[in-house]
């Protein structure tokens, strides 16, 4: 949240009130978040033919995170010099942010999120982004194309791509109520986009690549996850950190697929089906 924008706004609607705006944002990080997933009667999916199944563990909520709390961050911000850019992402609630040297001279990560599919089948993947700053966030999976068929809990008609930028959601919207004196800021929060893997490639572990843009990009963060697939019994190979190693933001380009360059002034347009 820049100082700019308050600014502007301050100017052009001197009534507003900042202050509490600044620490509704500020409470958004705060609080547990979870999904909440209202599905429809089969009779009513016209794109139920699409895929196979649709499981609970196939939900993917990523959010920017900070490695202090929200309120150190917004005042020493708003009245010090620092920053209030997200310092890592996490998928799940899980991200390999720290480090851990031994004494013995190896090192470890905090572990990634991992997903399973069996190889054969299609299925439904549900993406939220829970962030609560400016961190518009790319996903892609290597390898894989993905078949866009629903965003904020509406059918699409399905459009296959490559990666999509899903968005915090965070509209800012300066209202005058005629009940309420004062202007206010209405801050709204997690955009979803459902799309449809086919599990179609070589048994193996590939990576789920999230990189964040906009203020995001200012401390280049980004993160990854594993997609793995599994065999009738549910075994699957063993994750190789190899596939971890020189991973970078200015190199995370998903293998096997082309990088799409996202400007964020511009935005897909989806049909909603009828």
């Amino acid at each position: 949240m820049e100082k700019r924008f308050f600014g502007d706004v301050k100017t052009r609607y001197p009534n507003i009130c900042i202050q509490i705006k600044i620490e509704n944002v500020m409470l958004f990080s705060l609080l547990v978040f979870g999904p909440m997933i209202v599905r429809q009667y089969d009779s009513q999916n016209s794109l139920l033919n699409l895929y196979d199944f649709d499981l609970e563990e196939h939900i993917i909520s990523v959010n920017d995170w900070t490695n202090n709390t929200a309120i150190t961050k917004f005042v020493n911000h708003i009245y010090d010099d620092g920053n209030n850019k997200p310092d890592s992402l996490l998928i799940n609630g899980k991200g390999a942010y720290y480090v851990f040297n031994q004494v013995n001279g190896t090192s470890h990560q905090t572990s990634r999120a991992q997903f399973k599919v069996q190889q054969g089948f299609r299925y439904r993947i549900r993406v939220i982004n829970a962030g609560f700053l400016y961190c518009p966030i790319q996903i892609s999976i290597d390898n894989h194309n993905l078949t866009i068929i629903a965003t904020d809990g509406n059918l699409v008609n399905p459009v296959t791509i490559q990666n999509f930028v899903i968005y915090a959601g965070k509209d800012f919207f300066v209202k005058n109520s005629k009940k309420i004196k004062e202007d206010f800021i209405n801050f709204s929060l997690g955009e979803r986009y459902d799309f449809v893997l086919n599990a179609n490639q070589s048994m193996g572990n590939y990576l789920i690549r999230a990189k964040g843009l906009a203020d995001c990009s200012v401390n280049s963060v980004f993160e990854t996850a594993v997609l793995s697939y599994t065999d009738a019994n549910g075994a699957f190979e063993t994750i190789n950190n190899q596939m971890f190693s020189n991973l970078s933001y200015s190199n995370l380009i998903p293998i096997g697929l082309v990088n799409i360059k996202f400007k964020l002034a511009t935005r897909c347009i989806l049909f909603y089906l009828n």
